[in-house]
């Protein structure tokens, strides 16, 4: 992300030095602008933090100053832990080698359940980790209305195209929902094991109000209040479906993997993802460079 930040500002500031024709007396003039925000409410497991840069154009009447702005946006946001007990579970009960008449059990006697779990820390091994981020192209317009030599109160709408993703790596163990249990009377477990990158894509349109300071013939302060506008996309495990396994299960059974109708290695997941628009007010304070 740095070498993005620092790649997109080399290339605003050769297109700046470009174009020496935009001088004050035509009306046109041209600033690099970078930003840091704060988020006034925390959502979506994003940190408060935004960060962002752009290129604005402007042209001054005697009415005020009208401009265009293109630029980026960027909203991380730290690792969470997603609640499993909220996750939806399939009912019924799954297939399990050491119950079917004929095969060889491969049961614990001994109050463990294989690969150094004990009974009393399977809660303890599930864990579902995600990271969620928001970044994307802005286009910001605005009128800006000078109330003396040095103070400006501007305004206008902003048009953020996100992109918004999670990722997620997940490891649930849970007992069977349909409550069978081994000859020895302990409960078959399930685990599962899932994860990947999910992404959504929007534009949203929000309004923003700011004030704005010069501290030099071609630098300025500003202070602005907008909407960040976006969609979120969060992944929704449903328990007892898709990449499941009994643990114990009996590595010797030869058909464990040639069962398809009963096979849990070949349960089809029901797993599927939510969509919301969300817009989280932010204060930002930004740095402009007229050139």
């Amino acid at each position: 992300m740095k070498n993005l930040i620092r790649t997109c500002s080399r290339a605003m500031m050769a297109v700046a030095l470009g174009l020496p024709a935009f001088a004050s007396e035509s009306g046109l003039d041209l600033s690099f602008k970078a930003r840091a925000g704060y988020g006034l409410r925390s959502a979506d497991n994003l940190t408060n933090r935004l960060i962002g840069m752009g290129l604005e154009m402007g042209y001054t009447t005697s009415v005020g100053r009208f401009a265009a702005e293109v630029g980026f946006q960027y909203k991380p946001g730290d690792r969470w832990f997603y609640d499993i007990s909220k996750a939806p579970m399939e009912s019924g009960t799954v297939y399990v080698p050491e119950l079917v008449p004929g095969v060889t059990p491969n049961y614990p006697s001994n109050g463990n359940l294989g690969g150094g779990y004990s009974v009393t820390t399977y809660g303890a091994v599930s864990a579902d980790i995600r990271s969620n981020s928001v970044k994307g192209a802005m286009l910001r317009l605005s009128y800006e209305y000078a109330l003396d030599d040095l103070m400006s109160l501007r305004g206008g709408v902003q048009l953020f195209g996100s992109r918004y993703s999670q990722e997620v790596l997940a490891n649930a163990i849970y007992q069977d929902p349909g409550g069978q249990k081994f000859p020895n009377g302990l409960a078959v477990h399930i685990v599962d094991v899932y994860g990947g990158r999910y992404e959504v894509s929007d534009a949203a349109p929000s309004p923003y109000i700011g004030i704005k300071y010069k501290i030099a013939t071609n630098m300025a302060l500003e202070v602005n209040l907008f909407g960040m506008g976006y969609k979120t996309v969060e992944y929704v495990h449903v328990l007892g479906t898709g990449q499941r396994r009994p643990y114990p299960y009996d590595p010797t059974n030869p058909d464990r993997f040639n069962d398809i109708e009963h096979n849990p290695w070949n349960n089809v997941s029901k797993d599927y993802t939510k969509e919301k628009n969300t817009m989280v007010p932010h204060i930002e304070f930004g740095f402009a460079f007229r050139f």
